[in-house]
């Protein structure tokens, strides 16, 4: 139907009805308790998830009944999942310090596979996970805040790690695309500013001139024509791979003012 469903910091889930052009929230039961929501996505079977503090929620798009499923809580003070989808239509919820959960369509239930809430003894590793993307290798590649670059196999659910080579090893947001040269990459970025790993070097590059001082990245989404958009915290890196060019969008200072 083309409605844009999105979750909020402050005002909790919304939708913008494509005809209408009007947005709407979408109230939850015992709303007070559950703070701010996060990390709105779609799967393909039409449901839509979020998170929140207490952890993760499902949302039907017709009926608009919410169910909630609460993570083991911890020190983490911020929305506790993202989401991402395998090549067999698997739920994969990335839950931050709680593990790597596989949602039991049949069973309706979260299994821990790989973290501190994994009953697996090997797979009990204190990673800290910030948000992930399925590669056109069938990997799930998973950034996080300690261990640098996870790359996380949905059918042996083993993972392996690669260090970023920066002081803090973090990578926040990671997006698949290609060079100039049309070879795969993986867009990375940490509070220091934006890189490329490369999965055929096991290798990370990071540009350290693109802006004129060390900013953090929020976000990086490929679109359909392959340009990949960041988001930061000084403004919009743009990259288009046929011209090879990066274009840099600065926030006006007014607008950080505010």
């Amino acid at each position: 139907d083309n409605n844009i469903w999105f979750a909020s910091d402050r005002s909790g889930i919304s939708i913008i009805d494509a005809n209408r052009m009007q947005m709407q929230r979408v109230p939850r039961d015992h709303e007070e308790k559950k703070g701010s929501t996060g990390d709105f996505f779609i799967d393909s079977h039409g449901r839509g998830w979020y998170s929140d503090h207490y952890g993760i929620n499902y949302v039907d798009l017709k009926t608009r009944k919410h169910k909630h499923y609460p993570l083991k809580q911890t020190t983490f003070v911020w929305c506790k999942a993202s989401f991402v989808e395998d090549n067999d239509s698997n739920l994969w919820v990335i839950g931050r310090d709680n593990g790597l959960f596989r949602y039991d369509r049949e069973k309706d239930t979260l299994i821990c596979v790989l973290g501190r809430d994994s009953n697996k003894p090997n797979n009990t590793d204190p990673v800290v996970m910030t948000t992930g993307v399925l590669g056109t290798d069938g990997f799930i590649w998973v950034g996080t805040y300690n261990f640098g670059l996870m790359k996380f196999d949905p059918i042996t659910e083993t993972a392996e790690y690669f260090e970023s080579g920066r002081p803090d090893d973090q990578v926040l947001s990671v997006e698949e695309g290609v060079d100039e040269n049309g070879r795969r990459i993986l867009w990375v970025g940490d509070v220091r500013g934006l890189g490329v790993f490369r999965p055929d070097q096991k290798k990370f590059y990071f540009f350290p001139d693109i802006l004129s001082k060390p900013y953090e990245v929020n976000d990086i989404y490929r679109d359909p024509d392959g340009i990949v958009w960041v988001s930061t915290s000084d403004g919009i890196i743009k990259y288009h791979p046929r011209s090879n060019a990066i274009q840099v969008i600065s926030i006006p200072k007014e607008g950080l003012a505010q």
